[in-house]
């Protein structure tokens, strides 16, 4: 797909996210953070390509700020095409697959 298309990231505001489930609305039902980060894509992407998101800490902290988090529970980042957006991207994580797993590296600074 050559079209662009405007996306917008949120994570799943929950302190320890409920594992995925096939069920009709499982990842639009969840509730999602206040925060969100656009995610304008005007390039084509190719077969297998290797893709960087936008810096994602806002969305992170929201919920690392959460008064019941608790260190290394599950978060989940839902990324949403705009409703003005017809084309979309398909992103993807195979986690059987080494070579091309997602991977989240995170830098703390105090």
């Amino acid at each position: 797909n050559n079209q662009a298309v405007n996306m917008q990231i949120f994570a799943e505001a929950s302190s320890n996210c409920n594992p995925f489930a096939t069920i009709d609305n499982n990842i639009g039902s969840r509730p999602k953070t206040v925060a969100s980060t656009a995610w304008p894509v005007n390039t084509p992407w190719g077969i297998n390509q290797r893709i960087n998101t936008p810096n994602v800490a806002s969305l992170l902290n929201e919920v690392v700020s959460r008064p019941d988090y608790n260190g290394g529970a599950i978060c989940f980042l839902i990324k949403y095409a705009s409703s003005n957006s017809y084309y979309e991207r398909l992103v993807a994580s195979y986690d059987n697959t080494v070579r091309i797993e997602p991977s989240l590296t995170i830098e703390y600074y105090e």
